[in-house]
């Protein structure tokens, strides 16, 4: 197996509306970067990309127009290009806001189309001989299931941990953190985690990666 990497930057203008609440919000500034993070995986005969990008979330009609352009451009399968969203709620907004009648801007998802194009090509040129290493824990107390079973039978999203009236959580959450390392000769080896939360910083007017981010940049100083 070989396997390449690439990360890019996809800072949003100034102002642009931020998605993932009620009511309406406008860029003021950064606290940290956002990124595309493009895997390139080849077994000798095919090539694939995962795509990872710091936004709350895509369309699936954007999802297949970017998809469309990486394959063309790469010349690689459609079917074997992958795009996800870590769900940021400080990212900027990229499908229509329900807090507003803001739209996203065209240039914006334009630039975003080019810089997931160029992720990936610069990924599928950057393959290097690899070895995979997978390996399953869990990460506890950082989860919770967020509808509760009141007292009187109805249900709530969020009434609140200390709220008398909750009778019951309605499940439990999944505390498993699923891990994959892969070594690379010749090249910085990488690192791929996957952890089921609902990422959301509640408020503010700043971008951010939010947790996601915090623990992608935590994992890239630990190796």
């Amino acid at each position: 197996m070989k396997c390449g990497f690439c990360k890019k930057v996809i800072p949003p203008p100034l102002g642009t509306p931020i998605v993932g609440y009620y009511s309406e919000r406008l860029m003021k500034g950064v606290i940290d970067d956002l990124y595309v993070r493009a895997a390139a995986f080849s077994d000798g005969e095919k090539k694939a990309v995962v795509l990872a990008a710091d936004l709350c979330l895509l369309s699936g009609d954007t999802c297949d127009d970017y998809r469309r352009t990486i394959a063309d451009f790469c010349g690689i399968d459609m079917d074997a290009v992958f795009i996800c969203c870590n769900h940021t709620h400080t990212g900027p907004l990229t499908t229509p806001d329900f807090a507003s009648d803001k739209l996203p801007s065209p240039q914006y998802m334009d630039f975003l189309r080019v810089t997931f194009r160029d992720a990936a090509a610069y990924a599928l040129e950057d393959l290097k001989p690899a070895e995979a290493y997978a390996a399953e824990t869990t990460a506890e107390g950082i989860s919770f299931v967020r509808r509760f079973r009141m007292k009187d039978g109805t249900v709530r999203t969020n009434p609140g941990p200390l709220n008398p009236n909750t009778d019951h959580a309605l499940g439990t959450p999944n505390e498993s953190l699923k891990l994959l390392k892969i070594l690379r000769q010749g090249g910085d080896d990488l690192f791929i985690f996957n952890f089921g939360t609902h990422t959301d910083t509640v408020g503010g007017d700043y971008i951010s990666a939010d947790y996601s981010g915090y623990a992608c940049a935590a994992i890239e100083g630990a190796i």
